[in-house]
């Protein structure tokens, strides 16, 4: 369902979402939870299976999600489509692209899981990320006792936890295969690449194939997803070349100068490694212990080098 089609021939008419009070942003802070993540020491992942379709629509609401339903698909002139083959149907679930179902889908969970005075329930809601399941299971605590609590958590609300994951796969030995992610030895937390075997959290530099232009050479930067900036030394190059490039003022799509385009091809190239994209590996986990840290700065034309 595409919430923010506005019809052909009124570009300019309101669409859906348009109409939809999106609700206040009740959403973790990514880079809170990702850090809390590298401080747990042994971690559980899990998904709610299709959980926007666990939330009914208000029937009073309905109306509002009708849709037309084209009975003569292989129908393709749209001129011979009478109203006989049109069925029109509403949404009776809470539909994933309206705006306002994450606000409802987390203002959800979190009433239900204020329900329970249980500290399986609040590490659940201390990093629950739309329906994205992330808690720590600490040392000496039974761990399948921890991962049935949790299950029974939410199919107390008619929900089911499915793809767990962890970086032992022995702590999910009291699970069904069904409940299991089906890569056990890689997976993405909220984006981030995780390989539990050697407990690294991994970025990699992308292949550059596109033309190099202002465009291209922006699109490229921000190909590389680190909400936690761990990449940002390796990125000030490229930034570096940006900012030379917006000096120039081009046109987006203008190929730059020859001297401009060698520079670039040159940098691509320490972006790989043998024809492989280099990859950036860091330790998940950071031991939970007091430091202390001396910060200097100084006026530097570049940031982002420690």
């Amino acid at each position: 369902m595409d919430a923010s089609a506005r019809p052909r021939t009124h570009p300019t008419a309101p669409s859906l979402n348009d109409c939809l009070h999106t609700g206040p942003l009740l959403l973790k802070d990514l880079t809170g939870v990702l850090l809390r993540f590298r401080r747990m020491e042994a971690v559980i992942l899990a998904d709610i299976e299709k959980a926007f379709l666990q939330l009914g629509v208000r029937e009073q609401d309905r109306d509002a999600t009708r849709f037309l339903w084209l009975t003569a698909p292989t129908e393709t002139n749209l001129d011979a489509v009478s109203r006989e083959h049109i069925i029109i149907y509403r949404f009776c679930r809470v539909s994933f692209g309206l705006t306002v179902s994450p606000f409802l889908l987390n203002a959800t969970l979190r009433e239900h899981l204020a329900l329970f005075d249980s500290e399986v329930a609040r590490r659940i809601e201390e990093n629950l990320y739309v329906d994205h399941i992330l808690f720590e299971a600490k040392p000496g605590e039974d761990i399948g006792q921890l991962l049935q609590e949790a299950k029974s958590i939410f199919q107390n609300a008619s929900m089911r936890l499915r793809e767990f994951f962890s970086g032992n796969p022995k702590d999910l030995e009291t699970l069904p295969e069904d409940d299991l992610a089906k890569h056990q030895d890689h997976t993405k937390v909220l984006g981030i690449s995780w390989k539990p075997k050697h407990n690294h959290i991994v970025f990699k530099l992308p292949f550059f194939d596109g033309p190099i232009t202002k465009r291209g050479v922006l699109s490229q930067i921000a190909k590389v997803y680190d909400p936690l900036g761990l990449t940002s030394p390796a990125l000030l190059p490229a930034k570096e070349f940006l900012q030379s490039v917006q000096n120039l003022n081009p046109k987006w799509d203008d190929p730059l100068p020859n001297d401009f385009q060698e520079r670039w091809v040159k940098l691509m190239r320490t972006w790989q490694c043998d024809g492989e994209p280099v990859e950036i590996v860091f330790p998940r986990h950071i031991p939970t212990k007091d430091d202390e840290f001396h910060c200097f700065c100084d006026a530097s034309m570049s940031y982002n080098f420690v």
